[in-house]
C-alpha cells in the first residue's frame, strides 16, 4: 500500500514537472526548426541597386551536392535533434494528457490539495494553515487522494 502511494507521488511530481518543460521544449523546437528552415548555406544574393537591374537579376542556384560537408553534417545534426526533441515532446504530451484525465475526475478539495502540494509545491504544514486543518490531516488526505488516482482505472492510461 505504501509503494503504490509513493509511485502516484512520484507520478504527480513527473508529471507537474513535464507541465514545466513542455514550454521550454515548445520553445527549442520551434527555434530550431526556424533555423532548419532559415538555412541560408552561406549564399545570400547581391544587392539590387534599382528597379531596372532587379529585372536581369537571378539568384544563385544551390544544389546539395554543392554544399560543403561540415554544412551538411551541421543541418542532419539540427533534424536528428529536432527529430528527438519532437519524439519527446509526444511522450510528455501523453504522459500529461494521462495524467490529466485521472485528475478531472478528482473533486474541487481534492484538485485543491494536489495543486497546492505538487504544482504550487506547498509544504504540508502551509497547506494545513491555508486550508485550516491540522498537519496530520493534510498528511492523510493527500495519502487518501494518491490511494485514490491509483485505483482509478487503469484503462486511461491505455487510451
Amino acid at each position: 500500500m505504501e509503494k503504490s502511494v509513493s509511485i502516484v507521488d512520484y507520478e504527480l511530481k513527473v508529471y507537474f514537472d513535464y507541465l514545466e518543460s513542455l514550454t521550454a521544449l515548445e520553445e527549442r523546437i520551434t527555434d530550431l526548426e526556424g533555423k532548419i528552415a532559415n538555412q541560408t548555406y552561406g549564399l545570400s544574393s547581391p544587392r539590387i541597386k534599382s528597379t531596372d537591374e532587379a529585372k536581369y537579376q537571378t539568384s544563385p542556384k544551390v544544389h546539395l551536392s554543392d554544399l560543403p560537408l561540415e554544412l551538411m553534417d551541421r543541418i542532419e545534426k539540427m533534424q536528428l535533434t529536432l527529430g528527438i526533441l519532437k519524439h519527446d515532446r509526444r511522450i510528455k504530451q501523453d504522459y500529461c494528457a494521462n495524467m490529466a484525465r485521472k485528475l478531472c475526475k478528482l473533486d474541487d478539495d481534492e484538485k485543491e490539495i494536489i495543486a497546492l502540494h505538487y504544482h504550487d509545491r506547498y509544504t504540508m504544514r502551509s497547506i494545513a494553515q491555508i486550508l485550516c486543518m491540522s498537519k496530520t490531516a493534510v498528511f492523510n488526505k493527500i495519502n487518501d487522494v494518491l490511494l485514490k488516482i491509483e485505483k482509478m482505472d487503469t484503462s486511461i492510461d491505455k487510451s
